[in-house]
């Protein structure tokens, strides 16, 4: 029935995994469709890349420094447009893909370097640093997971976090692995079950902070150039929901740029959700550095259990 032994359940579309009844599952799908609905004008991105970012695609299988100096220029000329935002991170991914395809030499499918080649360009036109609002690497320790293990925690392969003075909270955590294909039919693969785990626990650490309202997280699984991108959240007592929001496939070099179309339209719907729970989240820190005691939700979680120890001999 669970997904990791944690009261994580898979919610999709494609396969009713845990025997529920039908149209209860289909009220659920229904409810997180709902949830996590994209709000932007997609007719409008759609006039944008077939108008615009088609244009620059078709410069880059002659001449990359050419594409990549239009992209640039329409990023910086939207960028002035507080209505034409979206535009602008668009044609500022476009501009950082190409270059980045441009200069890529060697194996790309170390962890590190694939994040730094193909996943950091795209990420960094949507989600911006601020002071409240950081990137994470490698290097550093999931916080749920650290919470939870009372010690080290675990590490993902980087994502977004929110900052408030010594307070802080991981929003999105980021899996990234070289040539392996992750599918639903491999629901126990080992850096899904990793991912799931790490979206409970911050999950987790919320509730432990005594958070009064529903944040929802998310994560990315990026097997080579395929992308997954999911939302977490814990609405009713021991069940927390993982729900797709969407997939895409990573451009492999400038004659395959048109595979940015539905990569765009995932990163603007999660751009927005990520949003909504990063300022509910500031707001909550900046509640919790002041006095006061808000009503807890704990009783909703599902304590985790630890992975088995190998018996020395």
């Amino acid at each position: 029935m669970y997904s990791a032994l944690n009261g994580i359940f898979f919610i999709s579309k494609k396969n009713n995994k845990y025997g529920i009844d039908k149209e209860a599952y289909e009220q659920i799908i229904n409810e997180l469709e709902t949830k996590f609905a994209p709000s932007f004008d997609e007719a409008q991105v759609d006039y944008f890349q077939i108008g615009h970012l088609r244009k620059v695609y078709k410069t880059a299988m002659k001449g990359a420094r050419l594409a990549r100096k239009m992209a640039f220029d329409m990023a910086f000329d939207l960028t002035a447009d507080s209505r034409k935002q979206l535009e602008a991170m668009m044609s500022e991914a476009v501009a950082n893909m190409i270059r980045e395809l441009e200069s890529v030499c060697g194996s790309h499918h170390l962890e590190d370097k694939f994040r730094a080649r193909f996943v950091t360009p795209l990420l960094s036109a949507f989600f911006k640093e601020t002071k409240h609002f950081a990137y994470f690497g490698s290097d550093e320790e999931a916080l749920g997971s650290k919470t939870r293990k009372g010690g080290l925690g675990r590490k993902s392969n980087g994502g977004y976090k929110v900052i408030y003075n010594d307070y802080e909270q991981q929003i999105i955590h980021v899996e990234v692995k070289g040539p392996k294909i992750v599918t639903e039919d491999h629901i126990y693969h080992p850096d899904f079950t990793k991912l799931c785990n790490l979206l409970k626990d911050e999950i987790d650490h919320l509730l432990w902070k005594d958070c009064p309202t529903e944040i929802p997280v998310f994560g990315m699984l990026i097997s080579e150039h395929k992308a997954s991108v999911y939302a977490m959240d814990l609405v009713y007592t021991h069940t927390y929901r993982l729900f797709e929001i969407g997939e895409f496939l990573i451009p492999h070099s400038n004659l395959d740029l048109s595979r940015l179309d539905q990569c765009f339209n995932v990163l603007i719907t999660l751009k927005e959700l990520v949003d909504k729970s990063s300022k509910q989240c500031l707001e909550f820190l900046m509640k919790a550095a002041t006095p006061g005691t808000p009503p807890a939700r704990r009783q909703l979680y599902v304590k985790s259990f630890r992975s088995p120890q190998k018996k020395s001999e």
